[in-house]
């Protein structure tokens, strides 16, 4: 889901899992010389990367120990990023920031303007920077803001796990005079904090706002040694994801603001494959099932699409996406295989000095771990379908029209076959104008965009999700009445 951005790792980590508070570093000694005066305030430019020009803005900030500052990228959603050592002359400014191996070189060309190479890895692209005294900023309107016309509260519960752990969220409820439905929202792969932030929209902060506003009791977590939780998402399956679900469903039925009967799941991209698997094994727990950008195939085959889209849209010919796609298939049969590990890493191995004629060394067997993650391989196994063909619950999946990761194309007719054949009588398969993976309104829908769109997420969709919610999780209750 990379662009070589400020390249390839670049804000990786940065918009996966927070941590852009971190306490600026003052760098300059305490001799540092008075030019260091003239270079403080904010200095913005555009970076070019391919298929783009990302903003790039520094805070410069002068202390008694010399020059300080933080970097935003408003283009990816990050703001507040640490700078490491900052060296200015009069005609001259470098610095480095740290947590993305970045470099900075840069000479004073007029006094408000700053010409110079942004250095990362192998790239080296011209950066020139301008003065200005109204810097670009991270724009997201639909970040809800206090005071809310509802209650919220910082919760625990214990998740339904052998190795037992506790888990942290927050609980949302409008103020009611009798018990309402409830729902668990559950974030895609990947680290995710209750926050549900990707590329700087808080996915989750907004849908769970929307729906408490609409008469809903929302219940949202900090995933696996996320935020304040317990454990760790290293080893963690899908299924063991879904014991964690299992904890919060079973938190919400002794809520007194919640209807016991009335408790559903809203699950993104993977979050929809954990509630499809939850709502077919315990029919009980779940009222109401949302998939939102969620499988239909299997995972070898989402990932088969997923690199074909991704090559598509770098310009690389037919005839060479094919070729990656089958390499790349050649090894999830490898993984699929009914085999003990031991002959699983030896069969990769071989496969991999066959292709790359590489047989050993620490990226051989970085590779080689990575593949026999126990997530990875249970995820390039399941089949969503057998789950899916069970569900006796109404169940609404949605799909963005200009998705690239959970395309369409591929995935809305098996879903409306699956759920075809299903005990469930009450279903809406819905493909819809315009939208990418994170379901906001979009131009091309490529990851690279997910940060320089304002809309966390269109609002016909978090209509669509609370309007499904009351108005089927009321008529199943009634059914069983």
């Amino acid at each position: 889901m990379s662009t070589r951005l400020l390249v390839a790792t670049l804000f990786a980590a940065l918009l996966g899992g927070g941590g852009l508070s971190i306490p600026l570093h003052a760098q300059s000694g305490p001799d540092a010389p008075t030019s260091e005066a003239a270079w403080t305030g904010s200095w913005e430019g555009l970076l070019p990367v391919p298929g783009a020009e990302l903003r790039v803005v520094l805070h410069l900030d002068r202390t008694d120990s010399g020059l300080t500052g933080t970097m935003d990228s408003p283009d990816q959603g990050a703001s507040d990023i640490p700078l490491g050592d900052i060296t200015a002359t009069d005609d001259s400014l470098t610095l480095d920031v740290p947590s993305i191996a970045g470099r900075y070189e840069g000479v004073r060309t007029a006094p408000d303007t700053v010409q110079g190479t942004w250095i990362q890895g192998d790239i080296e692209p011209n950066l020139t920077l301008a003065r200005t005294d109204t810097p670009s900023q991270v724009n997201r309107p639909q970040q809800p803001e206090a005071p809310f016309p509802y209650a919220t509260e910082d919760v625990t519960f214990a998740t339904i796990a052998e190795e037992g752990h506790t888990l942290a969220g927050t609980f949302s409820h409008p103020d009611a005079n009798e018990p309402v439905p409830a729902v668990v929202l559950i974030s895609g792969s990947g680290p995710h904090t209750r926050t549900g932030e990707t590329a700087g929209h808080e996915t989750l902060t907004v849908l769970a706002d929307h729906l408490t506003r609409q008469g809903i009791a929302v219940l949202r977590y900090d995933e696996r040694g996320q935020g304040e939780s317990e454990s760790t998402l290293r080893g963690a399956t899908t299924p063991m994801l879904a014991d964690d679900v299992r904890g919060a469903l079973t938190y919400l039925q002794d809520r007194s603001e919640v209807d016991a009967e009335r408790i559903s799941l809203v699950g993104h991209s993977e979050g929809g494959l954990i509630a499809g698997y939850l709502g077919a094994r315990h029919p009980e727990l779940v009222d109401v099932l949302v998939l939102v950008g969620s499988p239909g195939i299997p995972g070898d085959a989402i990932l088969g699409d997923q690199l074909a889209s991704s090559a598509e849209r770098a310009g690389m010919q037919s005839s060479r996406v094919n070729a990656q796609v089958e390499v790349q298939q050649r090894v999830f049969d490898i993984l699929k295989q009914d085999a003990d590990s031991t002959t699983i890493v030896s069969d990769l191995r071989a496969f991999i000095a066959e292709t790359s004629g590489l047989a050993e060394g620490e990226m051989v067997e970085g590779e080689i771990r990575s593949l026999m993650d126990p997530w990875f391989r249970f995820f390039v196994q399941y089949d969503p379908t057998s789950d899916l063909q069970q569900l006796t619950q109404p169940v609404l999946a949605l799909l963005g029209e200009r998705d690239q990761q959970v395309r369409p194309a591929m995935n809305a007719e098996p879903l409306e076959a699956a759920l075809h054949t299903a005990p469930t009588s009450t279903y809406d398969v819905v493909v819809l104008d315009a939208l990418n993976h994170l379901f906001q309104t979009a131009e091309t829908g490529a990851p690279s965009e997910y940060a320089q769109i304002e809309e966390t997420m269109a609002p016909d969709v978090l209509d669509r999700i609370a309007t499904w919610i009351l108005e089927h999780s009321a008529d199943r209750r009634s059914a069983d009445e």
